[in-house]
């Protein structure tokens, strides 16, 4: 049968009369109006929902009564079986109608049967189900559901999805001896918080209960057990990360510092052998942080302060490692701004008006002078440079005709001769980079250019000039001491070239599109992340991979110090990864100071004591003993399960019906009953397909049916071949098919 269903309400069905010659024959047509919100199809039972205009919950349609007859059904000759619990589904419009999975069927399943459904709303999940053969019913699981799935193996299992995080929840329904109080309940079994990316599906594995496969959007499959991840919870601590996806990662003297992608949340963590969060500040009250910088302190460099810019024009210095506690200095400011850190422990901020506040560290931090630049400067594009052996702050004015390069002492001002085809800097100008340690400063266009800018002070250091070499087709970049490294996505190809030589090195072909590119502090090593989620490394002297490693999930960003590659995770952790050359003469010693190597090395770091945890558990010497799930096939009585403490919701709602064939003319909140005698009659109707009771006496229409049928408009359709069903189907604006199961196609239509 072909099922086609139009947007608006009408639904058209066709059987095929000749396999041979493909020919179609329309069997009915049903109007259920512009309210008609969705159509899922179990087997021989259609499942319509309804906008919120519509008090009832849903009307089920049986597709055997077009197998007994030979006669095209009309709207008011099709019986529908309308179906409304004493506490609505709530929120309506229900958003989804979830079966369950059938693939892996056992022996012993056979006898479950329509109705058993999920039912999802923007506030609650429903499980669809039939309280003892007796009465259709409900267990309501409050919560945000993206998806929600269920096996029809293990019924008393419901997995669901809201964004990264999988939560697997329990429910059973309890028989009393009074039909009247039977109870649902239900309980969280397990959360697992997989990866920022969503998921888009779990199937759970017909055979064993607890183990189930997860899609994400990213196009990895997780596969998970459910009891391990519970027992996991239990004996070992979370692995550290952040509460939102981390955008951008400084580090400084083995601290780094992480900002989410909403500018909200500043986490420090230590990420040298081993990571840990040490302290975060979350932002509300539409405050977010626009620029942060970080200094050692001079009294000891063990210790790190962080200069935090928040969009309400403040400025606040903290303990990196005390985010969370009052600041050490606050100052206004009256514009928005931008920080920058020196190696002598200060810290300079410019703002949009041009003033330049000099921040330093004395017995506490005060501000030590302001000064006021003559360009304008509202863009607040800027570097720290060393220019002979010294620190300056360079500033660009906003067209790129003009910089300022300031220093406690003087400013000097320098005219500038950009291309024309670049200016003004708004409208093309993409980044700009500085290299602290050196002279060099890089713009990168919107037309793929670049250029790298060498600034020189004169002797007397009373006035500059720039030396200026220009780069095609450059779409990621970093400059690094002496090397600036670029990659061309259209050609997939990296290079670098030696600033102080004038020199490029031999072009490097990749697979694919780069999607970060850094180097370490040293410059010595260039990273580049390959799509999808492939980190290559290279020997910056020598042009040699090192090595080649894919990432368990997409990393959003990547830096390095010397010794250490630090990736933010799309699960919102970080990666750690320890550089290690075979020709490097300190490797042993680097080697032997991993916590995997030194079994003696104390530190109270989370994942190192995950470590020792899991280690403990491979070697058979945990002592915490997780009974929730005893059998050893993986299959669980969870009924009969002391260890789970069920959770108990309601009493289970109670489902009235009424059956019509005029629909919506004839549905009436008022003629819906729950007697117990038309229950009876109605549940076989909907359980077995093959069943033949008669329910006339039942059908709730109006006493002029006779008429009403006269009246109604008879659908004549001929018989169609395949390629004149697809012409019409055409003509209707259908799309869409898909086949639900060997004999019937279900198509939606505009």
């Amino acid at each position: 049968m072909i099922i086609i269903v139009f947007h608006n309400g009408n639904i058209v069905f066709y059987s095929m009369i000749d396999s041979t010659q493909s020919k179609f024959v329309c069997r009915g047509s049903i109007e259920l109006g512009e309210q008609l919100h969705s159509i899922t199809l179990d087997n021989h039972m259609l499942i319509c929902t309804f906008d919120s205009t519509v008090s009832i919950d849903f009307v089920f349609i049986n597709l055997e009564q077009f197998k007994k007859t030979e006669e095209v059904l009309n709207n008011n000759q099709i019986l529908k079986i309308l179906v409304k619990f004493d506490q609505p589904l709530e929120p309506k419009t229900i958003k989804q109608i979830i079966l369950p999975y059938r693939i892996g069927t056992v022996e012993g399943s056979r006898y479950i049967k329509f109705p058993l459904f999920i039912a999802l709303t923007s506030e609650s999940l429903y499980v669809i189900h039939l309280c003892g053969m007796k009465k259709i019913s409900y267990a309501r699981i409050e919560g945000q559901f993206d998806l929600a799935s269920m096996h029809i193996n293990n019924l008393e299992l419901v997995y669901t999805a809201h964004g990264g995080v999988i939560r697997l929840y329990m429910w059973t329904c309890l028989n009393s001896k009074d039909d009247n109080h039977i109870l649902h309940q239900w309980q969280l079994y397990v959360t697992i918080d997989v990866s920022s990316s969503s998921i888009r599906s779990i199937f759970s594995a017909p055979a064993y209960a607890l183990m189930f496969f997860c899609l994400l959007q990213n196009g990895a499959i997780h596969l998970y057990n459910a009891k391990d991840a519970r027992q996991s919870l239990k004996t070992t601590p979370p692995f550290p990360r952040t509460n939102r996806s981390i955008q951008t990662i400084k580090l400084l003297n083995g601290e780094a510092i992480t900002l989410d992608r909403s500018q909200r949340e500043l986490t420090s963590w230590s990420y040298q052998h081993s990571t840990s969060i040490e302290s975060t500040r979350t932002y509300e009250n539409n405050i977010i942080v626009d620029n942060f910088a970080m200094i050692c302190s001079n009294t000891d460099p063990k210790v790190v302060f962080i200069l935090i810019l928040t969009s309400n024009h403040c400025a606040e210095i903290y303990l990196t490692k005390s985010l969370d506690k009052n600041c050490l200095f606050h100052l206004e400011l009256n514009s928005s701004s931008r920080v920058h850190s020196t190696t002598n422990g200060s810290f300079l901020i410019l703002t949009q008006t041009g003033s330049i506040h000099h921040i330093v560290e004395e017995s506490k931090f005060v501000e030590k002078t302001r000064s006021q630049l003559d360009i304008q400067c509202s863009m607040m594009l800027s570097s720290i440079l060393r220019i002979n052996s010294r620190e300056y702050l360079v500033i660009f004015d906003d067209i790129g005709k003009s910089m300022a390069i300031w220093s406690n002492e003087q400013i000097i001002y320098v005219n500038l001769n950009f291309p024309h085809i670049v200016l003004p800097f708004s409208s093309h100008l993409l980044s700009l980079i500085g290299e602290s340690s050196q002279d060099s400063v890089s713009f990168h266009f919107n037309n793929r250019n670049l250029i790298l800018c060498q600034i020189k002070l004169e002797e007397s250091n009373k006035k500059a000039y720039l030396n200026m070499t220009s780069f095609d087709k450059v779409d990621k970049f970093c400059l690094k001491k002496h090397y600036l490294a670029q990659f061309s996505n259209n050609e997939h190809q990296l290079s670098w070239y030696d600033i102080n030589l004038s020199k490029y090195h031999p072009l490097i072909q990749m697979s694919n599109e780069c999607l970060q590119l850094c180097m370490n502090e040293s410059s010595n090593y260039i990273f580049a992340l390959i799509q999808p989620c492939i980190l290559h490394m290279y020997r910056t002297i020598d042009n040699q991979q090192l090595a080649k490693l894919t990432l368990y999930d997409f990393a959003s960003f990547l830096v390095a110090d010397r010794d250490f590659i630090v990736l933010s995770m799309n699960d919102r952790r970080l990666l750690t990864l320890m550089i290690a050359d075979p020709k490097d003469r300190k490797l042993i010693e680097k080697l032997q100071a991993l916590p995997s190597r030194n079994s003696n090395q104390s530190t109270n770091s989370e994942s190192t004591d995950l470590v020792q945890r899991l280690q403990k558990r491979c070697d058979g010497q945990s002592s915490e003993e997780d009974s929730d799930l005893s059998d050893d096939d993986g299959n669980t009585n969870f009924r009969q399960n002391s260890n789970i403490h069920w959770k108990i919701k309601m009493a289970a709602p109670i489902s009235s019906f009424q059956l019509v064939r005029r629909f919506p003319a004839r549905c009436s909140s008022l003629k819906m009953s729950s007697n117990k005698k038309l229950a009876f009659e109605i549940i076989p109707q909907l359980c077995d397909e093959s069943c033949d009771i008669d329910v006339t006496e039942f059908i709730n229409d109006s006493d002029d049916d006779r008429e009403a049928n006269e009246q109604a408009t008879h659908v004549v359709c001929p018989t169609h071949s395949s390629d004149q069903l697809n012409d019409e189907m055409e003509s209707q604006s259908v799309v869409n098919p898909t086949v639900e199961d060997d004999s019937t196609i279900f198509v939606k239509a505009r």
